[in-house]
């Protein structure tokens, strides 16, 4: 589809408000709306794009192995992504004690 040309979507509308349903994530979609009363239609609304995303899925149970009685490995694969690539990650650990939380930041370069 040429990416100037708007597909009408919905007509006869009658309330300021419409749900668009089916999208493919990751996908940016614009929008242009005109309104009618007995005379005629009006001009299009300036356009308002947004990208058909939502937050990760949750990652699975990480794979952990043993570098060194001090350091320890954590491997997991990627959830979906809900559309846009994943940036981050933010690994958090619980200390022995089963009370303290913590984010481990020291040596962890977020790949």
């Amino acid at each position: 589809m040429n990416s100037g040309a708007y597909v009408q979507i919905a007509s006869g509308v009658t309330i300021q408000s419409y749900t668009v349903t089916d999208l493919i994530p990751g996908t940016v979609y614009s929008y242009i709306v005109n309104a009618r009363n007995l005379v005629g239609f009006g001009g299009y609304s300036s356009s308002v794009s947004i990208m058909a995303a939502s937050r990760p899925f949750t990652p699975v149970v990480p794979v952990t192995r043993m570098i060194s009685n001090t350091n320890v490995n954590l491997t997991w694969t990627a959830p979906f992504d809900g559309g846009t690539p994943i940036t981050s990650y933010i690994v958090k650990l619980r200390y022995s004690n089963g009370v303290t939380f913590g984010t481990q930041v020291n040596f962890c370069d977020g790949s």
